[in-house]
This record gives structure tokens, C-alpha cells and sequence, in this order.
């Protein structure tokens, strides 16, 4: 166990050394690029998540031939709802 910690260690104190050197990954907005690129993602992300909860509260599925329909009626327990 002592032998995969002394193997790790390093990886680490490097991993370490290149977050917060000056060259290495940055985690500041420094152009126009990176500001795009971070607000097209932010437009994307919160698109998804409100249709998720819109289409999770208001499926909005009235169509009685739906494959939800088919697959709640022939469930288990289904003999007990046809009759």
C-alpha cells in the first residue's frame, strides 16, 4: 500500500504544481473566446435543465396509442385495471 502512495505522490504534487502555476490551467475568463464559449455553454446548460423540469411537471401526453400507455396497461397488474 506504502509503494502506490509513494507512486501517487508525485502525480499529485504535479497535478498540484500545474493548477495554480502561472502557465498552466486557468480557470479565469482572459478573451472574447473563452467568454463566448462560456456563455453559449451556461445558454445551453440552463435551456436543458428548465425543459427538464417543464416536460417532468407537464409531460403534456394525451395520445391514449403512446408506448407509455401500452407499457403502463400491460404492466404487472394490468389483468386487475382491464376489468
Amino acid at each position: 500500500m506504502s509503494n502506490l502512495l509513494s507512486q501517487l505522490l508525485p502525480l499529485a504534487n504535479a497535478a498540484t504544481d500545474f493548477i495554480f502555476s502561472p502557465g498552466g490551467h486557468s480557470a479565469e475568463l482572459t478573451g472574447i473566446v473563452d467568454i463566448v464559449i462560456t456563455v453559449i455553454g451556461s445558454i445551453v446548460v440552463l435551456g436543458v435543465i428548465v425543459a427538464t423540469v417543464v416536460y417532468l411537471l407537464r409531460p403534456r401526453e394525451e395520445d391514449e396509442n403512446h408506448i407509455k400507455r401500452r407499457i403502463l396497461n400491460d404492466g404487472p397488474g394490468s389483468e386487475a385495471r382491464e376489468s
